[in-house]
């Protein structure tokens, strides 16, 4: 693969200009009436390397040999407000993804713990070159309820 490009816009993810490692993070957010959309792209440090993606199976978090944990990932974390402490009262939703695109999605409150059965039903798409690493998320607006939001 040479270029990845998001399949939401169409837009390069990769360049050919040089790369400084420590400030070439790139995130874009997006939403309409139905999605959140979401793409994250890093650089691969050092070029070329081997990334660690033994995770095949979805919402398998953190099995001894096949967790996400375990894995080259990313997390994503949303909360309702800015304020971490109203945040953490009100819950979380979070995704991990590792470098094949295989996906754990979880909703986490103060009174459930981790909802790992909890299904975003996200599009999520993991592409990684020798230089990038993209990672794109379409998430249903109408799945992301909060259960102690009351506005």
């Amino acid at each position: 693969m040479d270029h990845l490009t998001c399949d939401l816009c169409g837009r390069a993810l990769l360049g050919d200009e040089p790369i400084r490692y420590e400030a070439r993070i790139q995130v874009y957010a997006a939403y309409d009436k139905e999605f959140l959309y979401i793409a994250y792209s890093s650089p691969v440090y050092p070029e070329d390397s081997w990334m660690k993606a033994r995770g095949r199976f979805p919402d398998v978090h953190s099995h001894p040999l096949y967790g996400l944990i375990w894995d080259d990932h990313l997390e994503l974390e949303l909360r309702p407000v800015p304020d971490p402490a109203v945040g953490f009262k009100m819950g979380l939703f979070k995704w991990f993804v590792n470098p094949v695109g295989t996906v754990s999605d979880q909703y986490w409150s103060i009174d459930g713990g981790e909802g790992k059965k909890w299904q975003s039903k996200a599009v999520v798409r993991s592409g990684v070159t020798g230089k990038r690493w993209a990672v794109e998320w379409a998430v249903p607006l109408k799945e992301m309820v909060f259960t102690h939001y009351d506005g």
